[in-house]
């Protein structure tokens, strides 16, 4: 995931290309469409709630919740479709997050 990737970086990537530099790292870097930005932003917030131990922990469907009452999404279409992307997001996330921590313990060994 580019973000988590690079995320970081971001800034200095956009001042290097700036100045003129090539940056191949930019060119991968995916594009988010602006009707998914909120669901986007919303996972963002929501991954902080997220429980991390030995390993990380799925968003819990209560603050998925939370979340939608704090910003007033009442609907059900809408909430349905909020939790429906959020995780799919967060199984994204945790497939990456795994394969992250299974190259870390192939270092350590």
């Amino acid at each position: 995931m580019w973000d988590l990737e690079f995320g970081d970086k971001y800034e200095w990537f956009m001042q290097l290309e700036a100045d003129g530099h090539h940056v191949g790292e930019l060119e991968k870097k995916p594009e988010l469409y602006p009707d998914l930005a909120l669901d986007y932003n919303a996972f963002m917030v929501l991954s902080a709630s997220r429980r991390v131990s030995m390993s990380a922990a799925p968003i819990p469907i209560s603050e998925i919740f939370a979340y939608a009452d704090y910003f007033c999404i009442s609907g059900y279409e809408q909430r349905k479709t909020l939790l429906s992307r959020i995780k799919i997001l967060d199984r994204v996330f945790l497939d990456w997050h795994s394969k992250q921590s299974a190259k870390v313990d192939k270092k350590d060994n």
